[in-house]
C-alpha cells in the first residue's frame, strides 16, 4: 500500500497578516521573495552604517549634529519601508502602517522583522537568520532620536 504525501498541504506560500488592524494578504512568490531580501540588505546597511558612525564620526559631533544624523538614517529606514508595505500589500498601506504605529521607524522595523521571519520559514537557511537577528538586535539603535 503506498504512502500518501500531500506536499501541497505542507507549504506556506500564502500568508495573511493582521498588520495595523486590518488582514492583509500576501503570497511568497519569487518576486516577494526578492522584494524581502533587498529591503533586509538596505535596512542592515543602514543599522550599520549608524553602529559604525556611532563610534567613529558621531563622537566627534554636537549633539544637534548627531540627531540629524540620526534622523536622517531614520528618514531612510522608513521609506524604504513604507516602499516594501506598499509592494506587499498595497499603495498606501506602508503610510497606514507607519500612522498606526504613531509614525515610529522603530515600530516599522518590528513589524518588517516579523513578517520577514514568518515569510521566511518556508525556506530559512543559517545565513537568513543570522540577517534577520543581526537587523533585530541593531534596530535598538534606532531608540536614540
Amino acid at each position: 500500500m503506498p504512502i500518501n504525501v500531500n506536499i501541497d498541504d505542507q507549504l506556506a506560500l500564502v500568508f495573511s497578516f493582521r498588520i495595523a488592524n486590518k488582514l492583509r494578504d500576501v503570497t511568497f512568490d519569487d518576486s516577494m521573495a526578492s522584494q524581502l531580501e533587498r529591503t533586509q540588505l538596505k535596512v542592515g546597511k543602514i543599522i550599520q552604517k549608524v553602529d559604525k558612525a556611532d563610534n567613529d564620526e558621531l563622537d566627534e559631533m554636537t549633539v544637534d549634529d548627531q540627531l540629524k544624523y540620526v534622523n536622517a538614517r531614520y528618514g531612510e529606514v522608513r521609506r524604504i519601508l513604507i516602499d516594501f508595505f506598499d509592494q506587499a500589500f498595497g499603495t498606501g498601506a506602508g503610510k497606514e502602517i507607519y500612522a498606526h504605529y504613531h509614525n515610529s521607524s522603530r515600530a516599522l522595523v518590528e513589524v518588517f522583522g516579523k513578517v520577514y521571519s514568518y515569510l521566511n520559514k518556508i525556506n530559512i537557511k543559517d545565513a537568513k537568520a543570522k540577517q534577520y537577528a543581526d537587523v533585530n538586535n541593531h534596530a535598538n539603535s534606532f531608540e536614540r532620536a
